[in-house]
């Protein structure tokens, strides 16, 4: 199943891993559960101006990040970005993508492009706090 966070524009191209790792990389964080599920925070910055898990070595002033897709199963989240021309907006650095309801349980989370899969953190959402 496949999930299409919101932030699109009709223009976005996806990120290969290669373009992840020349702007900066990318990481998620702990996710926070609210009214509306469980949302994913990412570090991320498309236009290569911040340092998230190696330094930059391409800069991208007219990119945004233009929208997340991703999947889940019983142990596992996947996330793609997609990249796309400046739009006021949006921002360059990627939002928090509400992943929404996910059982008790220890989660891997990947970036995916195509059959190439990277791990990019991990979370126990059983021992995380509940926020709303």
């Amino acid at each position: 199943m496949f999930f299409l966070d919101s932030c699109s524009n009709l223009t976005s191209n996806e990120c290969d891993w290669e373009f992840i790792t020349s702007v900066g990389g990318i990481k998620s964080e702990d996710p926070m559960q609210t009214n509306d599920g469980w949302y994913l925070p990412l570090k991320s910055d498309v236009s290569g101006l911040r340092e998230i898990t190696n330094k930059p070595t391409t800069l991208n002033s007219a990119l945004e990040c233009s929208q997340i897709k991703y999947s889940t199963n019983d142990s596992a989240v996947f996330v793609t970005v997609y990249r796309g021309l400046v739009n006021e907006k949006i921002d360059c650095r990627c939002c928090p993508i509400n992943i929404g309801e996910l059982k008790l349980a220890k989660y891997k989370v990947y970036y995916k492009f195509d059959n190439d899969f990277h791990l990019i953190g991990e979370f126990d959402n059983s021992k995380l706090s509940y926020q709303y």
